[in-house]
């Protein structure tokens, strides 16, 4: 697709210089909406809830046991999406809504730190690991609209000249890196302090209180009520940190999830199943993908069960106090008298975390730096993961998790709503991915993208013309999209998919799925349809060259081999 962005008096594309000439740009852009006549009052507001980890099936809403009444209310009576697409990995994901491109087009394929297999790749376009200073961000264009703009949460994307102050957010509060302790130690992933920054200043410490869902919530209400008199609308992105790990929960609600999941991960897929086909979700002659490299429930022992019980527990903790405070933000804009003329659109930003701690040197400092032990998991001092038997069951019924462009990896929970949109109460199967929601907001924002061959173009479609109603379908013909994360790689092309996965044994081969009788990628039926297998991947490689990418014969993620997947 190729894609303008106009105004009635002006056309200014979506992807403009930022840098040294990106004030003077705002301010003409300004000044244009200024001239176009563009009335505020008339523009909604809209506020983009982004989580991180969330598996397609944990929420009621899509089959799941979690307690999410508000996100299963949203969805429900919005227009949720059975099909929608992110990336493998989260810093990508939010590439994708933040410039309506394929992450490696704007440098964010990957992040130098997970490159370690991969030296050749350092420093290429598509793995530069911080997002192109020459894009300029949906939160840019909105702001330039006249928005009051907001984002609070992980920001993923880069620092200094990408850091959310300096992107169109008049105000932010931002955990710059991948992920960090839920609690005020704001210990990194990997060790060392994680990075906050308040309005584009480096944060010194947290307060001694602070639970990462809680304080985003609360600082995104202090934003709304401190502009509760302005008369513009405003743009909110709200990025959680929760279910990432290291899994985290406060104590009243790791006692809501207690014994939930003694049942073991083989009972609540096939629970979720029921579910899925109750809902409509999953049709009876689909079936689920089972992973040679978890063990059945039943095998493992009485201390295995109760810990990875444990695990589970905590991650859905994190789900369903996500949840709550979605709730009380919610409420606020009811107290605001906003609610009507919010636009909502939920995301997780991958699949499920499929990762285990004992990788590298993490079998060292897991245990010589955290407190693990049963009672203090998912409290202060612990670092846990759900560990990938849990996250296959978060994916349910679809094949693996994070980092792999298999369906568990790329499809995740996501819907859109607004009681003033025609479509509401219902589902769509369209293949949608994240850019389609950046050219989305855009459109939102009072501007209108167009073709134009000239620019460099969003890859995104807007779906405000389906959501109003005037369109039957939310994207015109059959979709393509191409997919890269850590050389592992993919293509989806209407119901059909084929994907090339690394294996321990170095085997990786294209495969080919049809998604409409296999959504769950359990049958390869290369060798039944060479001929599509062969347009597919000559689809896929026309994909890498335009877009930047540069795939290896190998996993480059630099996690032991066993970590990532035994088929």
């Amino acid at each position: 697709m190729t894609a303008l962005i106009r105004t009635e008096s002006a056309t200014l594309t979506a992807l403009a210089p930022t840098g040294t000439f990106a004030a003077p740009l705002m301010l003409i852009l300004g000044l244009v909406f200024l001239v176009s006549g563009l009335a505020h009052a008339q523009q909604p507001n809209i506020l983009l809830i982004v989580a991180d980890d969330v598996g397609y099936s944990d929420l009621g809403a899509y089959g799941g046991e979690m307690r999410t009444p508000n996100l299963d209310q949203l969805a429900q009576t919005g227009l949720q999406f059975t099909n929608f697409h992110a990336a493998a990995t989260c810093g990508p994901t939010r590439a994708m809504l933040m410039s309506g491109l394929h992450p490696h087009e704007v440098g964010l394929g990957s992040f130098g730190t997970r490159l370690a297999g991969a030296p050749e790749l350092h420093g290429l376009p598509g793995y530069r690991g911080s997002m192109d200073e020459d894009v300029t961000l949906v939160s840019e264009l909105i702001d330039a609209a006249g928005y009051d703009t907001y984002m609070v949460g992980k920001w993923h994307i880069g620092d200094g000249a990408s850091n959310p102050a300096a992107r169109g957010f008049d105000r932010s509060f931002s955990l710059m890196d991948g992920g960090a302790s839920h609690y005020a130690d704001a210990t990194g992933v990997y060790l060392g302090t994680a990075t906050y920054t308040e309005n584009g200043e480096r944060v010194a410490e947290l307060p001694p209180d602070f639970f990462s869902t809680a304080f985003y919530t609360d600082t995104l209400i202090e934003y709304l009520e401190a502009d509760r008199d302005s008369d513009r609308p405003f743009f909110a992105y709200l990025g959680y940190t929760a279910p990432h790990w290291p899994l985290h929960a406060p104590d009243e609600w790791l006692a809501r999830t207690r014994g939930r999941y003694d049942p073991g991960w083989d009972e609540i897929r096939a629970q979720r199943i029921a579910r899925m086909q109750e809902l409509g979700l999953l049709a009876a002659e689909h079936t689920r993908y089972d992973s040679p490299s978890i063990p059945a429930w039943d095998e493992l022992s009485d201390l295995a069960r109760r810990v990875e019980a444990r695990r589970m527990e905590v991650y859905a903790a994190m789900v369903e106090n996500m949840d709550y405070h979605i709730g009380r933000l919610l409420e606020t804009l009811d107290n605001l008298g906003e609610r009507d003329n919010t636009v909502i659109l939920f995301l997780s930003d991958n699949g499920p975390e499929g990762l285990e701690l004992i990788e590298g040197d993490r079998i060292y400092w897991i245990p010589s730096t955290f407190d693990n032990r049963y009672e203090n998991m998912g409290r202060p001092g612990s670092h846990i993961m759900a560990g990938r038997g849990w996250a296959q069951a978060s994916a349910t019924p679809l094949r693996l998790y994070k980092r792999f462009p298999t369906e568990g990896g790329l499809r995740v929970p996501a819907f859109v709503h607004h009681g003033a949109f025609a479509r509401q109460g219902e589902r769509n199967g369209e293949l949608i991915t994240a850019m389609d929601l950046a050219v989305t907001m855009v459109e939102l924002a009072g501007l209108d993208s167009a073709g134009d061959d000239t620019v460099r173009n969003m890859r995104g479609h807007s779906l405000l013309p389906f959501l109003d109603g005037a369109r039957e379908n939310a994207v015109d013909g059959e979709r393509t999209h191409g997919w890269e994360m850590f050389s592992h790689r993919a293509l989806n092309s209407g119901d059909w998919k084929i994907t090339w996965i690394w294996t321990p044994a170095g085997e990786g081969a294209w495969q080919l799925y049809d998604l409409s009788s296999d959504p769950a990628e359990t049958i390869d039926l290369a060798e039944r349809y060479p001929e599509r297998l062969q347009t597919m991947i000559e689809l896929w490689e026309q994909y890498a060259e335009e877009t930047d990418v540069v795939a290896l014969d190998r996993d480059v993620s630099g996690y032991s081999s066993w970590q990532l997947v035994h088929e």
